[in-house]
């Protein structure tokens, strides 16, 4: 059996001064749009963000949900993380302990599994991260 995939990279959660960030992998054997994120939740503490702050940081953009929903032509790849920043000052503080946790869809559109159907890979992970 293989090793498993970490969504959230390690070292990667950090202490921002309007909330907090970290990486997130993709757990597939391409590159895909953006836009073929669904239902991606980020959760600190059992608290789950809303998802108006939630930001999604990939090739140097910085896109909210609602418009990676519409980024058909910004890829995420294969061997980069997607940067996830949570808006919300205060939350997180540099040394603190918490309990982070990602889930997320990923449609490929290349696969249909009926009409107007694709597959989607669901994604998700739950772990212990020390704030830098």
């Amino acid at each position: 059996m293989g090793a498993r995939v970490r969504l959230i990279e390690p070292n990667s959660f950090k202490a921002t001064e309007d909330g907090y960030r970290f990486n997130v992998r993709l757990n597939w054997y391409r590159s895909l749009a953006i836009s073929c994120i669904e239902d991606l939740t980020v959760t600190l503490d059992g608290q789950v963000a809303a998802p108006e702050t939630v930001r999604l940081e990939v090739n140097g953009k910085e896109l909210t949900l609602a418009e990676a929903e519409e980024a058909v032509e910004t890829y995420w790849f294969v061997q980069d993380g997607l940067g996830v920043h949570v808006v919300g000052a205060g939350q997180v503080k540099t040394g603190e302990t918490h309990q982070v946790a990602v889930a997320y869809g990923m449609r490929a559109p290349y696969i249909a599994i009926g009409p107007g159907r694709f597959l989607v890979n669901l994604n998700t992970e739950t772990t212990t991260c020390v704030a830098a």
